[in-house]
């Protein structure tokens, strides 16, 4: 069951700050292009963007995933089998965020409503592809790195784990210990030691 403390809102927050914010300017460039309308757009919905998808996540993706945990990961001795659980709440979280928000997406720039079925379908198919590539390549691990500057009691909590198999996934998905912030913290960080 996929509780949330302090360290994994923190992580759940910068996760949905990544995959909103890239997303969202990403499907705004390829419908508007690289404009200075697509960049007003970009700016004027950022935040409610980010706003309803944190929101989204923690009222309804996270209560729908415990529940598929539930009904599918527990065991006849009615104790969570882990490695079910992880794998339902990766692929939960990514399909109902993705086509939720994607939806989002189409709904404020107007599109929704006279939008085709095959349309619709395209677009979601298409969000999906960029976000499962764009999670497992960019947001998730730079959102475990912070997270683990940020609350370095927690490394076990923030592990790196592609939803892309073994087979698929190329040579940087496997360095577990690549952490893309050493670089920028350690110029940064407070002499407390507090992100050391």
């Amino acid at each position: 069951m996929y509780t949330y403390t302090k360290p994994q809102l923190f992580f759940t927050a910068v996760m949905c700050l990544g995959m909103g914010s890239l997303m969202s300017g990403i499907n705004i460039a390829l419908r508007l292009g690289l404009t200075a309308a697509g960049l007003h757009a970009f700016l004027a919905g950022w935040l409610p963007t980010i706003l309803v998808a944190t929101t989204w996540n923690l009222v309804v993706a996270a209560p729908l995933t415990n529940l598929l945990i539930r009904q599918f990961a527990t065991t006849p001795e009615h104790l969570i089998d882990q490695a079910k659980a992880v794998k339902i709440h990766q692929w939960a979280i990514i399909i109902i965020m993705c086509l939720s928000m994607s939806t989002w997406g189409l709904l404020t720039a107007g599109a929704l409503p006279g939008i085709p079925v095959s349309a619709l379908l395209f677009t979601w198919a298409r969000s999906f592809t960029l976000a499962y590539v764009i999670r497992a390549l960019v947001v998730r691990p730079a959102a475990a790195a912070l997270s683990r500057r940020v609350f370095p009691g927690n490394n076990g909590t923030f592990r790196v784990c592609p939803v892309i198999s073994t087979f698929l996934a190329p040579p940087i998905l496997r360095w577990h210990s690549f952490d893309p912030f050493q670089i920028i913290l350690a110029h940064w960080a407070p002499p407390s030691g507090r992100f050391r």
